[in-house]
């Protein structure tokens, strides 16, 4: 099996790439990623990278310099018809094309009409474009905030691109389920979750106890309508303890959702932190809530988990790829300030049972797979697509003869 895989950022693909290139299975990698961007080539893609990031890096650039919001779309769009534009070649020559959504249309449509036995998948790493942009128009119109959904050229390339392709490849079951909810059949949409950095800060221990009976809540991600943290406000202000305090941590939307809530003084926001700095809050909570309306799969549940919090998250977060309810912490519905409340006082109320998600939430971090495993797994997951795709085109070819 070989395959050519396209991006246009570096995200998990530069790993999923070295992967591919570890199974042997790479025939080319065509990133959008700058090349003056950090570890912009890594040895291992060296002879297998062909570079399509002129326009990414202007749109990054875009971005950077707050240039107006059409024209950055304009050149995310073209960004992605670049690399798509330049993947025939290559992908023609390949078993398999798996392509960024937005990144294919035009070299899925070219192999299927030139009849190529090439496998097609596209790469979602959220939910369905139409799922995601009802959800979040909803959420707008109750919050009487503006929406400014997809361009319409680019939700309609995205949603062509998931009818079209054979098969479609996400990171977790709550991006499958947007996609059955949206008509696409469940035997196309293939989950492989995403890879999480080894555990490496420490089994808990009585630092973590604190003699002033504080409890702290944290929150780690952009401060964003999409990322539902008005519910995560509510919840915590809504909750009776004595000592409470929620840690807001990220940047800042210009539509946070929770523009028209007063603040209360437990309520910190400290904007984005990295390093010590981010380690050392992770390090003073008692519980990290993530309260994502919609999303593919949040990456900070791992290190949450990895610095053995207790986790209470939306179902939409991603939260089932990485424990079971009732275990580390609580699944929740979305937009429910109740749920999210009544999680926190259970927490807040029970030192056992924080203790005992303590000690479970470390246990399973050193139980997920890293981005090693995660390759694995999509190395497998493609050679099951292939064999099948194999089948059904060989049947095809049976009945024309």
């Amino acid at each position: 099996m070989n395959v050519t895989y396209n991006s246009p950022n570096r995200s998990h693909h530069y790993p999923y790439a070295q992967s591919l290139v570890s199974a042997g299975c790479l025939h080319t990698f065509i990133s959008g990623y700058s090349r003056f961007g950090r570890e912009s080539c890594p040895e291992c893609l060296e002879g297998k990278l062909h570079r399509a990031d002129y326009l990414q890096t202007l749109y990054v650039l875009s971005l950077r310099y707050r240039m107006p919001r059409a024209f950055s779309e304009r050149l995310a769009c073209w960004s992605k018809c670049r690399l798509d534009a330049v993947s025939y070649p290559y992908a023609s020559e390949s078993d398999v094309f798996l392509f960024y959504s937005g990144a294919g249309l035009h070299t899925l449509r070219k192999l299927k009409k030139n009849q190529a036995s090439t496998l097609c998948v596209v790469e979602a790493v959220n939910t369905h474009a139409r799922f995601q942009e009802r959800i979040l128009q909803e959420e707008h119109q109750r919050l009487g905030l503006q929406f400014k959904g997809f361009p319409r050229y680019e939700l309609e390339r995205r949603c062509l691109e998931y009818e079209e392709a054979d098969a479609i490849l996400c990171p977790s079951q709550a991006v499958k389920r947007s996609f059955i909810a949206e008509g696409i059949p469940e035997e196309k949409v293939w989950v492989v979750p995403y890879g999480f950095p080894a555990s490496s800060h420490g089994r808990p221990s009585e630092e973590k106890a604190k003699i002033d009976g504080e409890f702290t809540v944290l929150y780690v991600g952009s401060l964003s309508v999409r990322k539902g943290i008005r519910y995560l406000i509510e919840g915590f202000q809504a909750l009776d303890h004595p000592r409470k305090r929620l840690v807001l941590v990220g940047p800042r939307d210009k539509q946070s959702g929770f523009g028209d809530l007063s603040l209360s003084a437990d309520i910190e926001v400290v904007g984005v932190l990295k390093g010590e700095e981010l380690a050392a809050r992770y390090r003073d909570a008692d519980v990290f809530v993530q309260p994502s309306l919609e999303e593919g799969l949040s990456l900070v549940l791992g290190e949450a988990l990895a610095h053995g919090l207790p986790i209470i998250a939306t179902r939409e977060s991603g939260v089932e790829e990485l424990f079971q309810n009732v275990t580390c912490g609580y699944h929740v519905e979305s937009r429910s300030s109740e749920d999210i409340r009544l999680n926190l006082a259970r927490l807040a109320q029970n030192t056992e049972r924080r203790d005992s998600f303590r000690e479970s939430a470390h246990r399973q971090a050193s139980t997920l797979g890293g981005w090693e495993q995660s390759g694995q797994n999509l190395v497998q997951a493609l050679a099951d697509m292939l064999q099948e795709f194999r089948s059904e085109f060989q049947k095809k070819l049976d009945r024309k003869l």
